[in-house]
């Protein structure tokens, strides 16, 4: 007896690449642990912009930080920051207000990795509180970015998710829109921070009311510009500054 075998293939199924060596945001991370070290750059991030000292382009985050160019702390005419006390040679390739803008959008990019990376469904969280507290520190510091574009160059994209492609269609909101976007996002995660955290410097609650009553100040001001009643704003600042003041975990600093 002759058996005859036929095998088969599928020309398409064969040719079809699937490398499990190349990284994609989806495939890059495995572990909570890998997410929150992306969580971590945040943090790094905003140190970066207000203590750095470690390259030219940090000397310019210096310059905003530490307000460097002014009378204050300068000379017009000698040093680093000559330029910035010249306002007529200023233009948006200036180093200061560039490399500023820059900053903060870098931690606005890792923030929302971070936010994706922690809704990936292969991420395994300890608790749905664990994973809570992962996305309320990013958007913190997400909402944060916001808040101190919008005061320094008023309505600028709201880029609120990750992006695979090149994009140019970018629209720019009004300064009082990007105002408004920290405020919502601020107020959303508010109790998904602890009040206290054994981690040394990590997010707690009142650095979002501290933010808040920041925000409510900056939105009253725009406010008041705008012939608008900001009296509602300034209330808020205040109720959200008690928050803080009578919460009991703080107190002023009496002695060094």
């Amino acid at each position: 007896m002759t058996i005859f075998t036929v095998v088969g293939c599928d020309d398409n199924k064969f040719l079809e690449e699937d490398p499990e060596t190349f990284y994609t945001i989806d495939n890059v991370f495995t572990t909570s642990e890998q997410v929150d070290q992306v969580l971590t750059t945040c943090y790094i991030k905003v140190h970066n912009i207000y203590c750095p000292y470690n390259n030219f382009e940090e000397l310019n985050l210096w310059s905003y930080g530490m307000g460097n160019g002014t009378d204050v702390l300068d000379v017009p005419t000698i040093r680093y920051s000559y330029r910035f006390n010249d306002y007529s040679i200023i233009n948006s390739e200036y180093g200061v207000f560039k490399d500023t803008y820059a900053a903060f959008y870098y931690l606005i990019n890792a923030a929302n990795t971070a936010i994706y990376a922690t809704n990936l469904e292969h991420i395994m969280w300890n608790s749905e509180s664990d994973k809570a507290y992962i996305i309320a520190q990013a958007r913190f510091f997400r909402a944060f970015a916001y808040r101190n574009l919008g005061e320094l160059f008023g309505g600028v994209p709201l880029v609120t998710e990750i992006t695979s492609t090149p994009k140019y269609d970018y629209k720019r909101s009004t300064r009082m829109e990007t105002y408004q976007y920290a405020i919502d996002e601020m107020e959303d995660i508010i109790n998904d921070l602890p009040v206290t955290t054994a981690e040394a410097g990590r997010l707690v609650r009142a650095a979002v009311q501290h933010n808040l009553c920041q925000l409510y100040i900056d939105k009253g001001v725009l406010l008041e510009a705008e012939g608008g009643d900001a009296a509602s704003a300034y209330n808020k600042a205040i109720s959200y500054a008690n928050d803080v003041i009578d919460s009991g975990t703080y107190s002023l600093m009496t002695e060094r």
